[in-house]
């Protein structure tokens, strides 16, 4: 839909640049090695079932 919030770029958008700054940041505050894993737990949305956000 034109007028959903949460679309594809949105969703690539907020990973790229909220979230995986987020983990990062917590990790050296936690002392962490870069490579420790990390969770982002979602809701499923219509826009998370795509295949080009599973690819």
């Amino acid at each position: 839909m034109d007028t959903y919030w949460s679309t594809y770029e949105t969703t690539e958008s907020l990973v790229d640049n909220i979230i995986a700054l987020y983990f990062e940041t917590e990790k050296k505050a936690l002392g962490l090695l870069p490579t420790q894993k990390a969770i982002w737990q979602i809701d499923v949305w219509s826009v998370h079932c795509s295949k080009k956000f599973w690819e």
